[in-house]
């Protein structure tokens, strides 16, 4: 069948020949008007004393239409009358609008010359001039009005014009009176009509609708919420009554499922949904008319309404986009709204026949992220249960970045191995890494994870403790979750420690080798990047540090930690009041933080008590002694590397009294300083390269020295306190 032979072409076609008789009634009436029998080339042009005679004469109350066509007026209006409820688009308007009859008729004369040419030919000459082929206000009145009120349907405020389903014209954009304003259809209105199945063109960029989907979309969130909020849906639209409008504020990261729960409301709810993004939107979204377009095609549409990225309508700048907002979802009585937000945040007021609901969207726990990672993997690329129980433990992953992340893991594969690729635990560590990568700015930064563990050499008790660090944090979904103790515990969740020692003694290189154990990202910030002068500052800059390490599921690196984490004082003046503000509330984010947290000091003696009870870890770095000296000697220089025979680590090990982080500088220098001999087999390391770069590497630490010659090459270093 086809689309015009539907009940909504019905109603149309029954509309026009409503249209078609007030308009041959108009037409017949104007004709036996002695003065229009005759062209006259200046009319509209020229008025002469007689044209303003005859209009003051004129009767201004409304021509009553002939019994014969009134008749058959009334012989299709029982036609119409009889149609179903919601069969036509202009049915579904009049009744969800409450139009009145004339408000309809009204539609349809704006509606008629877009579907046929002919009915702007009859208006012009119904309104005495060739280029007004739109009706006027004034001619409205004259073809339907009965009663001197019809006049109000457009006001501002009437369904009309409030909706925006008809716009007024005022040619050459100078302002006319009302009864002369020209009346046209709003486009979007035209398709919706027309049984279009597109949305407004002014706002498809940001603005996409969810069709009714046939079966209830998954959503990763606990079942006890889901089935919450979708009877919740289904109470507030019982027999397709709005009985209440409810307004669902769904708190909880990008990716934990909140666009996916919006979705299975409206199912259980039975109308479609229309997904608004404001990040999208852009500056459209601080424009009135952008909000309004939204609300009238949730009217058009019958659908519910999700706000993505709400938190972007919190900001001090978007004060009137949220105003507009809100206005239009009380203005068009927006069945049902979603916020997708991550603040906490209530309307200051709001109509009585709406419900306010702040809806939680937790993070997966460990347990239920090891069960997301199977269900995205699938049959075909199913690992072992340790492997996922690993991948949940590390990354605290939701739902989105998980199928994000095992998404970017099959096109790694593909890339490396082609068509016949395995998926690997490597490839999905690398996806996560890829996935996980935090937007810091300039307050912290990545650093690269090159060691492993042989190239750390500290006490084996102090190795034992780094171990034990890396498998606290492989075994956290067996110990917190399948063994209960995250029921039991609700704060300090997450792994803190504190690595405290001189500088150079492998305190950065112990946090790259955990992260890289663990196959996660090492972000590393300090004191300089943190703080702030300006009031304030230095609390959001360690808030968005702490939340954005967290979600990227990244070991947090804090080096210079006991400038941050000092000792609270007394309060002497506002200095102080502030200082002990910010230390109290990095004690709430180290509690609060369900990641892992490394601190690195050289005066562990200044941290405030406090912290130290919040640490898991505490682990003392040591000045390497002679043998680890020696051990470090013995790695620091690359197998590439051309080194002389002669040199002589122990001698080396045992007179420099260094960290390994100035054995490495010397290292380097020594390097740089055989490269530049000038002759071909002379550059090699030996020991007068090495020697001289540790000169300089005790001129740069103020150290001083003797000097004594050892075999004519050999360079006496003599420390001197």
């Amino acid at each position: 069948m086809s689309v015009q032979d539907g009940p909504n072409w019905a109603r149309i076609r029954a509309e026009l020949a409503v249209l078609d008789l007030f308009l041959e009634h108009a037409v017949t009436r104007k004709s036996s008007d002695p003065r229009k029998r005759s062209l006259n080339p200046f009319q509209g042009v020229i008025l002469e004393a007689s044209d303003a005679l005859s209009s003051l004469a004129q009767d201004s109350t409304p021509v009553a239409v002939d019994i014969a066509v009134q008749k058959k007026v009334r012989t299709l209006e029982n036609q119409i009358t009889a149609e179903p409820a919601g069969s036509s688009r202009l049915g579904y308007l009049s009744a969800t609008l409450g139009l009145q009859r004339f408000e309809e008729r009204c539609l349809v004369l704006a509606l008629a010359p877009e579907l046929y040419s002919r009915y702007s030919e009859i208006y012009a000459y119904l309104q005495d001039n060739v280029i007004r082929t739109r009706p006027t206000i004034d001619l409205a009145l004259q073809l339907f009005s009965t009663h001197p009120d019809d006049r109000m349907a457009f006001t501002a405020g009437a369904p009309l014009m409030r909706s925006r389903l008809l716009l007024e014209h005022e040619p050459g954009g100078s302002p006319l009176p009302m009864s002369q304003r020209a009346l046209s259809i709003d486009d979007r209105v035209l398709g919706f009509l027309l049984e279009s199945l597109e949305t407004d063109l002014e706002i498809e960029r940001w603005v996409n609708l969810v069709p009714i989907p046939k079966e209830a979309p998954r959503v990763p969130i606990r079942q006890d919420i889901v089935e919450k909020t979708a009877t919740m849906a289904r109470r507030c639209f019982a027999g397709g009554e709005a009985n209440y409008r409810p307004i669902f504020h769904l708190l909880g990261r990008d990716g934990t499922g909140r666009r996916a729960l919006a979705e299975a409301a409206c199912h259980a709810a039975g109308m479609p949904l229309l997904a608004a993004d404001m990040r999208l939107a852009g500056r459209a979204r601080d424009k009135a008319e952008s909000m309004w377009r939204l609300g009238r095609e949730s009217l058009l549409q019958s659908a519910g309404v999700l706000i993505q990225h709400f938190d972007d309508l919190l900001e001090d700048d978007a004060d009137s986009a949220l105003s507009a907002l809100f206005e239009t979802i009380y203005h068009f009585a927006i069945p049902i709204v979603f916020l997708c937000g991550t603040r906490e945040w209530h309307p200051p007021v709001h109509s009585p026949a709406t419900l306010f609901i702040s809806v939680p969207c937790p993070s997966p726990t460990a347990e239920e992220r090891a069960g997301l990672w199977a269900y995205h993997l699938g049959a075909t690329d199913q690992l072992p249960a340790e492997d996922l129980g690993l991948l949940a433990a590390i990354f605290n992953f939701t739902d989105g970045q998980i199928q994000q992340a095992v998404a970017s893991a099959r096109s790694m594969a593909f890339w490396d191995d082609g068509a016949n690729s395995e998926l690997t635990v490597d490839n999905l560590r690398r996806a996560c890494r890829k996935e996980a990568l935090p937007n810091l700015g300039n307050l912290a930064r990545r650093t690269e994870r090159t060691h492993n563990w042989n190239s750390i050499k500290l006490p084996e008790p102090q190795l034992n403790q780094l171990r034990e660090i890396a498998a606290h944090l492989k075994h956290s979904t067996k110990v917190l979750g399948t063994w209960g103790f995250a029921r039991e515990f609700q704060y300090g969740l997450g792994l803190a420690a504190c690595f405290e020692g001189v500088s150079g003694t492998g305190k950065t290189m112990a946090a790259g080798i955990l992260a890289a154990e663990l196959g996660q990202e090492l972000i590393t910030t300090d004191l300089s990047a943190i703080q702030s002068k300006y009031i304030g500052e230095t609390n959001k800059h360690l808030k968005l540090l702490f939340d954005e390490a967290q979600s990227a599921s990244a070991i947090l690196f804090i080096d210079e930690a006991d400038a941050l984490f000092g000792k609270r004082s007394e309060v002497k003046d506002s200095h102080d009041r502030y200082a002990n503000s910010e230390i109290a509330f990095l004690l709430q984010q180290i509690e609060e933080y369900r990641g892992t947290v490394i601190l690195a000091t050289n005066m562990k003696q200044n941290m405030d008590e406090a912290f130290l009870r919040r640490l898991r870890f505490v682990i003392h770095f040591p000045f390497p002694d002679e043998e680890l000296r020696l051990a470090i000697w013995k790695d620091i220089f690359p197998k590439e590397s051309p080194i002389d025979p002669s040199v002589n680590i122990g001698w080396l090990a045992r007179r420099l009294k260094i960290t390994g982080g100035n054995i490495k500088n010397i290292a380097i220098r020594a390097a740089f300083l055989a490269a530049d001999r000038p002759r071909l087999n002379m550059r090699v390391i030996d020991m007068d390269c090495i020697v001289e770069a540790a000169k300089r590497e005790y001129d740069k630490l103020g150290l001083t020295y003797l000097p004594a010659e050892f075999d004519g090459w050999r360079a006496a270093l003599e420390k001197i306190a």
